[in-house]
């Protein structure tokens, strides 16, 4: 069985604004698999004291709530929809020591694991993601790269020796090579040795997947057998929004409190920005949708119901939101209903403003009209 080559060996290095990056020639072909053994571990029970001993305050993140020290994270994703995009603007940004999505990393040395896309298709997104000096921080290979038992103790011991903080595998069913992804068993001897070399080398893992086609929440979406879903410690959904080409929802599921739930996100310009929970950039949506149709003269309740199609309630909401923009008039009953206009003259001083609040509050919630 030919071994897996020395990654540490650099084949070439492509600049662009003084951006640096080592690419990793080819590993040789191996003819060698997972043999299903334990690699001569022994059977040593631990006394729940020593457990204890080793229980950590915080929990140790390369990027807080999505990325864990020593453990994998699923990023599945229909084709065409980003999951390559997103990991490429997660993996400069740990290199690059960059929060993301506002949240804080752990800078170190990424691994690239290129193992599905053409060289030049990866060179060039490395190139877009960053203009920055990141030589010696970001380390491709590219495929055909085995899967077997001497691979992953190579990547172990580099891995370690490098100082390599995340690894990125793109994608991990072209590295795998499942003979049939849906068969549980074949899953599970894929992934069993992968996740032990994890805990081994404490780095974070991303690896992205692919979603089926009819869709799924909570981690159904993720093609193949469901025996894939057991193997990491948070799988991230990344699904198509009413919102636009560059805005998507991350959808999750995790063993950590850390990991928000949901999460609406939007490429704008060369970085992600965090647009907030479904729920809240939907109520922005809707508020700015009240706005819209809002003017001068006043309005009642129904006038902008009509014109929206948004329900009272949405229309009560979204009033509250916009705040100052809007001016209300009416008592809210029968006999005079509440009337909203734009405020074509903003506050320009605290005095204003106040004015404006007071006016603007009642006793009696917008749903109390009739």
């Amino acid at each position: 069985m030919s071994a897996a080559k020395d990654l540490s060996a650099t084949e070439q290095v492509v600049e662009k604004g003084g951006t640096v990056i080592p690419i990793r020639p080819t590993s040789t072909a191996s003819t060698g698999g997972l043999d299903g053994s334990n690699g001569g571990s022994s059977f040593k029970p631990v006394d729940i004291a020593e457990l204890y001993d080793e229980v950590e305050s915080d929990i140790p993140w390369v990027l807080e709530g999505f990325l864990k020290m020593g453990g994998l994270t699923l990023l599945a994703g229909p084709p065409k929809l980003g999951k390559t995009t997103f990991a490429y603007h997660v993996l400069v940004s740990i290199a690059a020591n960059k929060s993301f999505l506002g949240r804080e990393v752990t800078q170190g040395t990424v691994l690239l694991l290129a193992v599905e896309e053409h060289r030049r298709d990866v060179i060039q997104r490395l190139l877009d993601c960053s203009d920055m000096n990141l030589s010696g921080l970001i380390r491709v290979e590219f495929g055909p790269l085995p899967f077997n038992d001497s691979v992953l103790k190579e990547m172990v011991l580099y891995i370690k020796r490098e100082g390599v903080g995340l690894v990125v595998i793109d994608t991990l069913p072209a590295w795998w090579r499942l003979t049939d992804e849906s068969d549980a068993s074949e899953v599970i001897r894929k992934g069993m040795p992968l996740i032990e070399a994890i805990r081994e080398t404490e780095a974070a893992w991303l690896g992205l997947v692919h979603s089926r086609k009819g869709g799924g929440t909570n981690g159904e979406e993720i093609r193949g057998s469901s025996a894939l879903l057991g193997l990491p410690d948070i799988a991230i959904s990344m699904k198509r929004t009413e919102g636009g080409t560059r805005q998507r929802k991350l959808e999750t599921v995790s063993r950590y409190a850390d990991t928000p739930s949901e999460l609406v996100i939007e490429l704008h310009e060369d970085e992600y920005k965090v647009l907030g929970t479904p729920a809240e950039v939907s109520a922005s949506a809707k508020a700015e949708k009240v706005w819209a149709v809002l003017t001068d003269g006043d309005q009642s309740t129904d006038e902008v119901i009509k014109k929206t199609g948004l329900s009272k309630q949405d229309i009560s909401r979204g009033i509250g939101r916009l705040g100052n923009r809007v001016i209300r008039n009416g008592k809210g009953h029968k006999g005079d209903p509440y009337r909203y206009r734009r405020n074509s003259i903003p506050p320009t001083s605290e005095a204003i403003a106040e004015t404006l609040d007071a006016l603007n509050k009642s006793p009696e919630p917008l749903m109390s009209e009739q």
